[in-house]
């Protein structure tokens, strides 16, 4: 299993040059560094594929994303600045990196609290999905969530001042969310979650520094567009689908060898049913009770479920 500690995580220059992609099977992908510092134009969380397996657009690049624990407020993201300046740094709070199957998985660190952030991608669909979880603690937290878009071709970057205008919120069965239209023509960005209150804004966020880009001699400044922010409360931690069966208790030293083979074999099937639970990257799209799921999808074929996706 792939798997980075402190020791990584709490490097910035090691944490930025190793980096984690999901796709979803028809040229659509989101991917970035360890760190969350984005240094490449082809970092994201939702670079859409408008005609399979090509035509890539990217939609959801980045997502500000901080907790409050004990009214402190915590950054789980890392932006670097055209000025040089490496401001929030959320990086320092990571304590592992690892893949969940094949989900990457970052686990944050505050005191007793942990929160973990998962994402991966529906198959077959320009979707993603991201989930946080109040992992370890005895008290909720507060999630505050800013998605920050743009629309561009992926090979290129987004200079802002142009308006994106943003719809009023759009209601699914179960979930709410809110639709970012471009350009007539464009894919339409749909932001749902299951958990938590939208306030929809509108600014741009200026001078993101691509730094790959520059030192390969390209244009290594960009401007994101921020529509919405999600405000959410994660309750404690309790027992999930994620969670493999609790184990059996051992035979006792009396029972006779038929009931020790029986116990085996439960044990045996206990592990193939745990193994199905856990989800891979093309696979379920049920979230953690605990957690407050964001998911993104772009294009207009993508079904609405109870769970938050864009």
């Amino acid at each position: 299993m792939i798997h980075f500690g402190r020791e990584i995580t709490g490097d910035l220059a090691a944490a930025q040059r190793r980096e984690w992609l999901v796709t979803n099977g028809i040229g659509g992908y989101a991917m970035g560094t360890l760190s969350g510092v984005r240094t490449r134009r082809y970092h994201g969380l939702l670079i859409a594929s408008a005609s399979p397996p090509a035509d890539r657009v990217m939609l959801v690049a980045d997502l500000d994303a901080w907790v409050s624990v004990d009214d402190v407020r915590h950054p789980l993201v890392t932006h670097c600045w055209a000025a040089g300046v490496v401001l929030p740094d959320g990086y320092r709070h990571m304590e592992r990196f690892h893949l969940d199957g094949l989900i990457p998985t970052f686990t944050y660190a505050f005191g007793e609290t942990q929160v973990v952030q998962r994402v991966w991608m529906r198959h077959g669909h320009n979707t993603t999905y991201l989930t946080y979880t109040n992992q370890r603690g005895a008290r909720p937290i507060a999630l505050q969530l800013t998605p920050l878009c743009t629309y561009r071709e992926h090979h290129s970057v987004t200079a802002g001042g142009q308006s994106v205008p943003v719809m009023s919120p759009v209601v699914a069965a179960i979930d709410g969310g809110f639709e970012v239209l471009t350009v007539p023509g464009a894919l339409p960005l749909r932001i749902y979650v299951n958990t938590g209150e939208i306030t929809l804004g509108g600014e741009w966020w200026w001078n993101f520094h691509l730094s790959k880009e520059a030192y390969r001699g390209q244009p290594d400044r960009e401007d994101l567009y921020a529509p919405a922010t999600v405000r959410a409360t994660l309750p404690p931690a309790r027992r999930s689908p994620w969670s493999p069966p609790p184990r059996r208790a051992a035979p006792s030293p009396g029972r006779t060898p038929a009931h020790r083979n029986a116990t085996a074999r439960r044990r045996c099937s206990a592990r193939r049913r745990s193994a199905t639970m856990r989800p891979t990257g093309s696979a379920s799209s049920r979230s953690p009770p605990t957690s407050s799921s964001w998911t993104g999808a772009s294009s207009a074929t993508a079904a609405r479920t109870t769970r938050a996706r864009a």
